[in-house]
């Protein structure tokens, strides 16, 4: 490191040294220098980075990287954009060395990374978010995500080492419910959260991005590595998107693998920080109502008749939507629903042509963009074209930042062929566009659009039974697994066991991967271990049991283990003993009671049993007659009520920014 400081140091003695030669040459010759002269040198920079700059985090440690395969960092000189390689890795990660020429005459340069994230535009530094995101497959965040930037400034001697910092910040998701492939988080007020922004530097040289207008997005999407697998229950990863609060709140649309659908809506503001994390509270998927969808159609047939209620052309007989400036978009309202609105923007323009359809001429980039349907997510796109056609069209994010997955350019196209888009990862209440994505050698004719959305169905209860699934004992190890502390691995407990007595206090087991708490209290509790001793046991002691809004407690699930320590095969574990459900800790105001018979060892009996009395927004306790009785696990299951079922009334709040909210 010192030898390329001190190449670094006579590089540019050497280049004051001719600049001190050149202004003794111009003083003889009396020739005047340009304001700017460039010099593009070779020159290794060393990047470290701020607190949590998360380069690279990994989701198994928590450790922020640089990555060994680290992408290329962009560096702007002021007269375009330099690629430089990374070409070592130091420190254990903490700083990373990357190689490029540059114009060692610009005394400020900025750098960002990845260099795939950067792009030089009319003398500005534009950066863009992607609004599609891969998970890392262990959790964390993938290398080349998140994008980190810096002004490198020149002294008279040196070129300093520097830090990066976070452009954006983070959004922070753990995943509780097996399957699912996908998570899109959109702002319902509209804020930009990914795309296209303008990239400057505050005094304190922290990076600022301004957003700009027709190529942001107001959504960000998380695929899973595995797309048929789904994401990893228990881990928790990242989305890199812009700094901003979102006033009216956030959308969260998931899809899973056995094609059920959810959605949950916060309507609380929150503030996304740069370089911080906002964090989605575990178990928001859980809880979720996970649905099959149901479909609604909207079909426009340009052949038959013109759609929208625009103006006719002056001397024509057909409507017309004339040119207008490729900056900007046009609005053609579906005249059937006048909520139902389609935006153009064309540089030529789009017009009915008789009876052959709607006409389209352009170039590449021009697009219809397809209306959003309050509650409604678009799915599915079928284009019928009357004529030959070379635009490829594709299926685009409402910005042009992406294509929707499904949504790929398709080739050319002849009279009567039918495009079809299958999509996937589309967010609630979201526009999308039809674009084109090469230059038309003519006009195009769309003979019919036909637009599938998918919502919940609009009648019948949609959300799912919430299912808690407590574990006191492994058979596999032969352990008991103590719900007392907040470690829910294996724990090797003496014969003698482990008792809690809460005849004055209480304690809480909370489930792992969701928000749901048992509550100990009124008794004692005991874990045991072993061929006869086995699980949580209860001495007159009383649980209460986790309650969900607009949901009840509809079955009990458990199976009881040893009773005494001088059992045998021969021997009753359990004599005959009762356990209640009741809404009070008085066991005289039960709603159900199950009655236990004395069983051997090799017969150990167990519950199954669905409720019938219980109701929504209730507490209920569980309780043991006197005498220690034990259970191997306890699984309840819960139930949407009428009316109470859905995912708003249904799920635990969300944790943004350290504040609930309320869905």
């Amino acid at each position: 490191m010192e030898d390329k400081t001190m190449k670094k140091t006579m590089l540019l003695m050497a280049l004051a040294v001719l600049a001190l030669s050149c202004a003794k040459e111009n003083e003889i010759n009396n020739t005047p220098e340009p304001a700017h002269k460039a010099d593009f040198r070779e020159v290794t920079l060393t990047a470290g980075q701020e607190g949590l700059t998360k380069t690279f985090l990994n989701g198994n440690t928590g450790i922020l990287t640089w990555n060994n395969t680290e992408d290329p960092m962009a560096i702007f000189d002021g007269s375009g954009k330099q690629t430089f390689s990374h070409t070592e890795t130091l420190d254990d990660g903490a700083k990373a060395n990357f190689s490029g020429t540059a114009d060692v005459n610009v005394a400020t340069w900025t750098a960002v990374h990845p260099a795939s994230h950067a792009s030089w535009e009319n003398d500005k530094v534009y950066v863009t978010f992607p609004c599609v995101q891969t998970a890392r497959a262990n959790g964390g965040l993938l290398s080349g995500t998140n994008t980190v930037a810096a002004q490198v400034t020149h002294t008279g001697e040196v070129i300093d080492d520097f830090s990066v910092k976070n452009v954006g910040g983070l959004l922070k998701v753990t995943i509780a419910k097996a399957g699912i492939k996908s998570i899109t988080i959109s702002s319902r007020g509209g804020e930009p959260l990914t795309g296209k922004a303008e990239l400057s530097f505050d005094g304190s040289g922290n990076p600022v991005v301004t957003p700009v207008q027709y190529n942001y997005e107001t959504f960000v999407t998380l695929k899973a590595a595995d797309q048929a697998a789904g994401f990893t229950t228990g881990k928790s990863y990242f989305l890199s998107v812009f700094p901003g609060t979102l006033a009216d709140g956030i959308l969260i649309d998931m899809e899973n693998v056995d094609g059920t659908v959810a959605s949950l809506k916060s309507s609380a503001s929150a503030t996304i920080a740069r370089s911080g994390d906002l964090e989605i509270r575990s178990g928001f998927d859980t809880a979720a109502s996970w649905y099959t969808p149901e479909e609604t159609k909207l079909t426009l047939d340009f052949v038959a008749a013109w759609p929208f209620n625009e103006t006719i052309a002056s001397g024509g007989t057909d409507p017309i939507s004339t040119g207008w400036a490729s900056d900007g978009e046009k609005v053609m309202t579906y005249t059937t629903d006048n909520n139902i609105r389609f935006y153009v923007h064309c540089l030529y323009y789009m017009t009915r042509s008789g009876t052959i359809g709607l006409r389209i001429k352009g170039t590449a980039g021009d697009y219809l963009l397809l209306p959003s349907i309050p509650g409604k997510s678009l799915k599915k796109v079928v284009v019928k074209h009357s004529n030959a056609d070379t635009s490829h069209p594709a299926i685009m994010t409402r910005g042009g930042n992406a294509v929707v997955d499904g949504g790929d350019a398709k080739g050319n196209a002849s009279a009567d062929d039918i495009n079809t888009w299958e999509l996937s990862g589309t967010a609630h209440n979201m526009q999308y566009r039809y674009q084109l994505t090469n230059g038309a050698t003519a006009f195009g004719y769309l003979g019919s659009l036909e637009l599938t959305y998918i919502s919940k169905a609009s009648s019948a209860p949609v959300a799912s039974d919430i299912v808690i699934d407590m574990r006191f004992y492994d058979a596999a190890t032969d352990k008991a697994l103590n719900p007392l502390t907040t470690d829910d691995s294996n724990i090797a407990l003496n014969t003698s066991g482990l008792q809690r007595d809460f005849t004055s206090s209480s304690g809480t087991y909370t489930i792992s991967g969701t928000e749901y708490q048992v509550t100990f209290s009124l008794g004692k509790v005991k874990i045991l271990k072993g061929v006869d001793k086995r699980g949580l046991g209860l001495n007159n002691a009383k649980m209460l049991l986790p309650t969900i809004a607009g949901y009840r407690l509809s079955n009990i699930k458990t199976k009881l283990g040893g009773q005494a320590a001088n059992n045998t095969d021969a021997d009753p574990p359990v004599d005959g003993k009762n356990i209640h459900l009741s809404p009070t800790t008085n066991k005289s105001d039960k709603i159900w009671t199950h009655s236990f018979a004395a069983s051997t060892m090799s017969t150990l009996p167990a519950i199954d049993e669905d409720l019938t009395t219980t109701a929504a927004g209730t507490d209920y306790y569980l309780m043991m007659e006197w005498g220690w009785c034990y259970m191997q696990y306890l699984t309840l299951t819960y139930s949407p009520v009428s009316g109470g079922g859905s995912s708003q009334a249904g799920a635990p709040a969300l944790l943004l920014d350290g504040g609930s909210i309320v869905l």
